[in-house]
């Protein structure tokens, strides 16, 4: 028999990931106009609805922000080792940005295959999803005045600001498709 806090964590991975497609792909068809003109480090960009789109290897890749942009965020190599991954979160900090943020890692590295599974770092008022720490090899993700990544035990800790939040997590897409 399944547990279930494994069937309401696949379920919850699945509506953010469903969302996060929802919102990019999802809206009004007759405001979009591709602008396919876009290139950086021989890779192809279209410009659609304010996101920029890469298309590799029959995937596709949604970001916020152009490599360009991104020049100002650091982050160390980054090496994924396990084939599944948590997403942490402090549930007292969750609001709409940093589901987002969290939404689109967990969108990209499913497309790398990688296992995504939503867990909070404490059980004060988190849903019935896994309780984990950097023990497990995860994406933290927590709100600080520092905007930074860094490595934590088997942590990859993404801090910051709802702005670094986002360009980190296009950072470190960008890093693991070979763009940067």
């Amino acid at each position: 028999m399944v547990n279930k806090k494994v069937l309401v964590s696949l379920f919850i991975i699945t509506i953010m990931v469903l969302s996060v497609l929802g919102f990019i792909i999802g809206q009004d068809e007759d405001s979009t106009t591709p602008n396919n003109g876009l290139s950086y480090n021989g890779f192809q960009f279209a410009r659609m609805n304010e996101k920029y789109i890469l298309d590799k290897d029959g995937k596709q890749y949604y970001f916020d922000h152009f490599p360009t942009e991104l020049e100002n965020v650091t982050i160390p190599s980054i090496t994924i080792t396990s084939p599944k991954y948590y997403v942490l979160f402090n549930a007292s900090e969750k609001d709409t940005p940093l589901e987002y943020a969290m939404q689109k890692l967990t969108y990209s590295l499913t497309q790398f295959g990688i296992k995504m599974v939503l867990a909070c770092d404490s059980e004060e008022n988190c849903p019935d999803i896994p309780i984990k720490d950097c023990n497990d090899y995860s994406f933290y993700f927590k709100k600080a005045e520092q905007n930074r990544v860094y490595l934590y035990e088997n942590c990859i800790m993404i801090t910051g600001d709802n702005q670094f939040l986002s360009e980190a997590v296009d950072f470190i897409d960008y890093k693991l498709l070979g763009v940067l």
